[in-house]
């Protein structure tokens, strides 16, 4: 069995898969689509210039005469003002509460005292326009409470990733998210779209490469293993001027950490004495992954590699990344056993894997941050075993907030799930699996948030917004009201999304459905959990004592083959 590309799919290996087989074979799309991988070249080009520090936008300050971290009572208000420094003050823009107000310039400040303001929230902005279009924004928020007491000091609210205290239940934050490179940030024709789909609320959380397939860091570092093996030599963003800018917008960011596909590192560690980082073949020689090509891989179970991308996801989460989600958390596509892994002992991959999110979780949450992980879309039903790449979804699942399967209708093959044509039907494929992926879950902390698709893949029809549409509205009538969305371009169909996409409302969990038939197959679903969990238990009993047959006694199949009209009579009709 082959596997789904990695991914979620990489800006610089380009949108994701090979050209699909237009048979009826069933088999899966793997590998990157080398087409693309010129337009990404030209398009670092261009960005290599935007990414100058001549591009980026002045730093501008703001100084509050009071602290707004409490609500300001009526004598407080009267005596509060706002000192900017910083920038060409000569372009300054200020806006209280969304309009534009004038303040007095001496030296090098500007003081603006607001005046007249009601009870409630309210929001002071500063602009000034920086090189090549690039702005710097800052803002102030704070509430008027008229009647409150003179030096009242209630806390203000805990932002929604804050960290638990110990033993007390997660809560995942609702996300509805759009993939960046860190290349894509720093390019204005393409961060501007993605800002403005966030000003719109049209999206509510933007995911952001920190670490990429190719093994670079996207900022400057201070892990030692990414500066000794040249990792943060590619420096694209300033992480606090990119998390402000977003925050200040009201959205989240989480950090994408490619973990073991890492070229850089697995090269620098051959050629530097640490063969054991890397992956290794039978003759103890860098390992030959296929299409991804020799010492593209490090070795999952080899502790320094183990500890590099913890301290990644750990200084991330301290900059003020809201999330991190580790990508290629997985053994490399191909035979089981063809591979190497030096001191791995007894172990399985799969296990390996599971146990180190046991120990990054922990300190992500102590830094305030949440901890998840991208997925193959197979990992649905091939998690009760070794697996194809080492995803073991009810293991993962207890060390991790949230779970990204890489659900994308273009990667799936004709008749899995009982779907004749995936890419034709994105809400039946997406529903279908989806359910899979929650029963797999229950038993653990974590979420699903599926990854959905905005792009096109050579050989099927254009995307449309409505297979968009699609995509969202499967996974919300599985209870999942959350999403992230991948474009390798960054390039999004704005009228794919709608605003009520970034409801705050929608932060509450819907009712879950659950497969309770075998895994891979169109399932009636339910909602009872307790019955996802036994049909899912007694599979992996007969999968154990070699039965071929489902484990489910309630509308089980042993077939690819539909059990039932599972699908909800709503189903936006497939793509012709």
């Amino acid at each position: 069995m082959t596997a789904f590309d990695a991914g979620p799919p990489g800006a610089r290996g380009g949108e994701p898969g090979a050209t699909p087989a237009q048979s009826g074979s069933t088999k899966r799309k793997t590998g990157r689509n080398t087409a693309v991988v010129g337009g990404v070249a030209l398009l670092l080009i261009v960005v290599g210039a935007a990414a100058s520090p001549l591009a980026s936008g002045p730093s501008i300050k703001i100084a509050a005469s009071s602290d707004l971290s409490a609500p300001l009572n009526g004598d407080t208000v009267k005596n509060l003002s706002f000192t900017v420094t910083g920038g060409n003050l000569s372009k300054l823009t200020m806006t209280m509460d969304g309009k534009k107000v004038d303040g007095t310039t001496s030296g090098n400040s500007t003081v603006y005292t607001p005046s007249g303001l009601s009870d409630g929230k309210h929001s002071f902005t500063a602009t000034e326009p920086g090189h090549f279009g690039r702005t710097s924004s800052t803002s102030d928020s704070f509430t008027i409470n008229s009647a409150g007491a003179a030096g009242n000091s209630a806390a203000p609210a805990a932002p929604a990733t804050a960290s638990p205290a110990p033993g007390a239940t997660k809560t995942m934050f609702g996300l509805r998210a759009v993939h960046m490179t860190a290349s894509a940030w720093a390019y204005k024709p393409l961060h501007d779209p993605v800002v403005q789909m966030l000003k719109d609320h049209k999206i509510d959380t933007i995911e952001m490469d920190i670490k990429d397939e190719d093994g670079h860091v996207q900022y400057k570092s201070n892990v030692p293993l990414a500066q000794q093996d040249g990792a943060e030599n590619t420096t694209l963003y300033d992480p606090a001027a990119m998390l402000k800018e977003i925050h200040d917008l009201g959205g989240k960011v989480v950090g994408r950490i490619v973990a073991f596909k890492d070229p850089l590192l697995a090269k620098y560690a051959f050629a530097n004495g640490h063969p054991s980082w890397g992956v290794q073949d039978k003759n103890g020689n860098a390992y030959h992954a296929g299409s991804y090509g020799t010492a593209a891989f490090t070795n999952l179970a080899s502790p320094e590699v183990q500890q590099y991308n913890a301290d990644l996801a750990v200084e991330a989460t301290k900059l003020g990344f809201d999330a991190i989600m580790f990508d290629y958390i997985r053994r490399p596509e191909g035979p089981i056993g063809s591979e190497v892994y030096p001191g791995i002992g007894n172990q399985q991959a799969q296990d390996v894997i599971a146990n180190y999110l046991g120990t990054v979780e922990p300190a992500v949450h102590a830094a305030g941050g949440l901890l998840g992980a991208a997925v193959f879309g197979i990992s649905a039903f091939t998690a009760a075993g070794a697996g194809d790449v080492a995803q073991n979804i009810p293991a993962m699942s207890k060390n991790l907030d949230f779970i990204a399967p890489m659900d994308y209708p273009s990667h799936w093959g004709k008749g899995e799930y009982g779907v004749a044509v995936p890419w034709n039907s994105p809400y039946d494929i997406m529903y279908r699996s989806l359910m899979d992926f929650n029963r797999q879950a229950a038993e653990g902390n974590a979420v699903i948030i599926p990854w959905i698709q905005d792009f096109n893949f050579p050989g099927q029809p254009a995307w449309t917004p409505e297979d968009v549409q699609a995509q969202i509205k499967a996974a919300h009538d599985d209870g999942i009201n959350s999403f992230f969305v991948w474009n390798a371009f960054a390039k999004y169909q704005y009228d794919a999304y709608t605003p009520n996409s970034a409801n705050p409302q929608n932060d509450a969990p819907g009712t879950l459905r659950y497969s309770i038939d075998k895994p891979g197959v169109n399932s009636v679903g339910t909602t009872d959990k307790a019955q996802a969990l036994t049909s899912f238990d007694a599979y992996i009993a007969a999968k154990a004592a070699g039965a071929s047959s489902s484990g489910s006694g309630t509308g089980s199949s042993s077939s690819g083959s539909s059990t039932s009209t599972a699908s909800p009579s709503a189903t936006p009709a497939s793509k012709n």
